[in-house]
This record gives structure tokens, sequence and C-alpha cells, in this order.
């Protein structure tokens, strides 16, 4: 753990939200890779005074549609490649693969050795030690996929970094042809209350900086063949049936001022 960085402890955060999830709301979501984990993860994570249904539903509705697209994706291109930056100790291959697909996980060394030792690597999957800003790994990468799409799936992810680094990362995923991306976002607004959020839970050291509040704007940046394709409220749609009110009425105005979103680009 010592060698882990404060950003890159976040990890564990979503994996509590879905071993919460699994455990208390299993008709919502279910993930029996991560009730595995439970035993090997820090126990703070699972704290359930330090963290609020709220925080933990949070990340688990971002799986939800990231899910889905994933799903959609395969389904119109079953060999195609996903390509999971900043993978940490996601368990999406182990819901959503669907016997064919290449995965790749991709994550600044120490992360990776990590989750060899928690996640070993599977069939049909790579793992990647390097840092998701590294241009090796995409120059080898665009010689040695085949001409099958690609969806780059990026959770949990851009937010702890400048948006001069996000807009320059997109802008080199545009060599890879047939390309796509799906991930998450905060607004200004949400920004405030995600930096709370991480106090609470005594990673305030791990900075966030990036926020989008219109996707369009975003797409405007990366110009040429770019196009939005999804966005998404988080909450919208989730199924809100036995959580408590502080949690709906918590998500309710998450989507009021679009403070979460999840966001599908076609990048090239």
């Amino acid at each position: 753990m010592s060698k882990i960085s404060e950003v890159s402890k976040t990890l564990y955060v979503p994996l509590g939200g879905r071993i919460y999830a699994s455990e208390y709301f299993p008709d919502l979501f279910y993930d029996a890779k991560a009730i595995e984990l439970k035993n090997r993860i820090p126990q703070d994570i699972l704290n359930y005074k330090l963290q609020s249904q709220y925080t933990f539903l949070a990340s688990v509705s971002r799986c939800i549609t990231i899910d889905n697209i994933i799903n959609s994706f395969l389904e119109q291109n079953p060999t195609g490649n996903i390509i999971e930056l900043g993978c940490g100790l996601e368990t999406t291959y182990f819901r959503v693969d669907n016997g064919l697909a290449k995965w790749f996980e991709l994550d600044l060394p120490e992360v990776i050795e990590l989750r060899e030792q928690l996640i070993p690597c599977q069939e049909r999957m790579t793992f990647l030690k390097e840092s998701v800003f590294d241009l090796g790994w995409m120059e080898r990468l665009s010689s040695e996929l085949d001409k099958q799409p690609i969806l780059f799936v990026a959770s949990g992810l851009f937010q702890y970094f400048a948006e001069t680094m996000i807009i320059e990362l997109l802008l080199d995923l545009k060599r890879f042809q047939n390309s796509y991306i799906v991930f998450d976002a905060v607004s200004k607004a949400g920004m405030k209350r995600t930096r709370k959020y991480m106090k609470k839970l005594g990673r305030e050291s791990a900075s966030m900086y990036f926020y989008c509040d219109q996707a369009l704007d975003l797409v405007e940046k990366l110009g040429g063949s770019s196009e939005l394709i999804f966005e998404k409220n988080f909450f919208q749609g989730i199924n809100k049936k036995g959580m408590n009110l502080v949690t709906k009425i918590s998500m309710l105005v998450s989507d009021m001022f679009q403070m979460l979103k999840i966001i599908e680009l076609k990048l090239s």
C-alpha cells in the first residue's frame, strides 16, 4: 500500500460501492467478483458510518450505465476491443465479457501489480503497466491491434487531471481508427460536492481538477470527426426502490443540476 499514491488509492472506493450494492441492492446491481474481494481490501472503505448510501450507490449507478454501453458496443462489435484506462480494481470484464472481445487493462505499474494479486489476468486480457498519458502504449497498440472497433472506458479517472491533459489525451486517442470513449464527468458545481466527499474519506490530497458542464463544448475542442454519441445524468433511469429518502433526494438534486454525467464520444 505504501507504494500507491493518494490518487491510486481511490481505486478502492468504487469497489466498495459495488460490494455494498451487491449485498443490499442485488436486484439493482450484483457483482460476484467484487463480493469475492470483500475481505481483501482496506475495511475502512466499507465503513458505513464514514460513507453514505448515496456515495456507495453513485459509483454503482455509473457502472450500470457504462455496462450497458459496453454491452451495446459488443452486440454491434462482438470481436471488438475494450481498453479500460486507469482500470484500478474494476471488475467490468466479469460482468459483461461476451467470450470474444479483447480486453486491455491499463494503469500505473504499482496499481497493476496490486491488480495482479487480487484480480489475475483473464482470457483475452492484456495488462499494460503504464500511465494513461504515455504515448508508448498508444504507439504499440495502434500497430498491434486488429482493425476491430475500439471502446475506451475511463471510469472515475478524468477528474484527477487538468483539462489540458484530458484534451491532449483525447486528441492522442484519435489515432485509433473506429474508436469511441465512454467516461464519467462532474460539473463545476458537482466538483465541490465530490471534493467534500473525498475529504470525508481522508483522500483530500487526491486533488480534482477536470469538470465538464456541456459535453458539446468538449467535442468542439476536439474538432474533426469527434461526435457526441451519448450523454446521460448519473441517476436517470436508475431504479431507486428501497433506497432511503436522503439518497433519493440527493440523486434528484444531482440530476436536476446535472452534477454527474456519463458521456460517450466517437473519437475517429
